[in-house]
């Protein structure tokens, strides 16, 4: 197929709003995404799967929730071929929000599910899987001085947290994106907000939690990790949006070495507002950073597939759109 390429869409949901954020490949080349709907479940939002085969066709889909508000976030695969789903439940006026964990069969159908917060808020936003389990990564209000900490919590198959970290300082953390390692630790992306500004902190911990290495990227104004992959070269990308580096807002690519040890970023260019979100390697190495712009486009906000290659130059930049407002959140290689 030539690159950027369409062959199919489809659309997915009811009368109601439906919004997609994460998206997985199954084995049998499908795809299963997760985000929130209006249209289905048990009222108040809930949680939304949504399985499809090659072409697109609805194989089957299902919800999560009770008659509170709940949102999806993320994907990650168990070994078993079933999912973990990752999102945030409202516990009531006393508790906030609280971070919500969802095990499925590979049908979908919930093994278990399990909340984990304490008194004021707590927030997922993101999840890898190492053997044995998850790490899943967000925002938690209920330590240190209230302004939000980064929060990084190890899960093991039966949803018991092995161990909790949190990172913050004087200013707002957030976990945004985390990535397994060889050693069954992680890597993860935290924002870290300060005085009108934002830096991308990027966390790398040990299996156990130890906190191996810590390392920062960022100007003047607004830079924002929201995505990471790791690479074949040992490294990692962080994909997202900056105010900092041009008059406007766009979209960034940050690479930085194994060791944390920062080496280049690049943005793209043209007026208008553009967002960063899911970022992947491609097998020959390139890298595809999802998003939208209304710089250009059929109209409106377009979605935006940024194409790159291994070290950040330009290949292609596709939008994908009609009349109204279209956004890309997340990206996956087609298997």
């Amino acid at each position: 197929m030539v690159a950027g390429q369409l062959t199919w869409q489809r659309t997915y949901g009811g009368f109601g709003a439906d919004e997609a954020v994460a998206v997985e490949a199954t084995l049998d080349r499908g795809y299963v995404m997760l985000g929130s709907t209006g249209s289905f479940g048990n009222g108040g939002g809930d949680i939304y799967l949504v399985r499809v085969d090659s072409a697109g066709s609805l194989i089957w889909s299902t919800t999560y929730g009770g008659v509170g508000a709940e949102q999806g976030a993320d994907l990650a695969r168990t070994d078993d071929e079933g999912l973990l789903v990752v999102g945030t439940r409202y516990a009531g006026a006393a508790f906030g929000y609280d971070g919500f964990l969802v095990r499925t069969d590979p049908a979908g159908a919930p093994l278990w599910e399990r909340t984990y917060g304490q008194e004021e808020w707590d927030l997922f936003h993101a999840a890898a899987t190492v053997p044995g389990g998850w790490f899943v990564v967000g925002q938690t209000f209920s330590s240190g001085d209230g302004s939000g900490e980064a929060w990084i919590l190890r899960i093991d198959e039966a949803g018991d947290t092995l161990w909790t970290r949190t990172f913050g300082a004087a200013g707002s953390e957030e976990a945004t994106a985390v990535v397994g390692t060889a050693d069954g630790g992680c890597t993860v992306v935290v924002n870290t907000a300060l005085g009108g500004g934002q830096d991308v902190v990027l966390l790398r911990y040990a299996s156990d939690g130890t906190l191996l290495w810590q390392t920062a990227w960022g100007g003047l104004a607004w830079d924002e990790g929201r995505s990471l992959t790791a690479t074949t070269d040992g490294g990692y990308v962080v994909g997202g949006i900056t105010e900092g580096v041009v008059p406007y807002r766009t979209m960034l690519l940050v690479k930085f070495n194994g060791a944390g040890d920062f080496l280049w970023n690049e943005v793209t260019f043209g007026q208008g507002s553009w967002e960063g979100h899911g970022v992947i390697e491609l097998q020959n190495g390139d890298l595809c950073l999802a998003g939208s712009t209304d710089a250009f486009g059929a109209g409106g906000k377009d979605m935006y597939m940024w194409h790159t290659t291994a070290t950040g130059a330009y290949i292609e930049g596709p939008t994908f759109g009609g009349l109204e407002q279209d956004e890309a959140f997340d990206v996956v290689a087609a298997i």
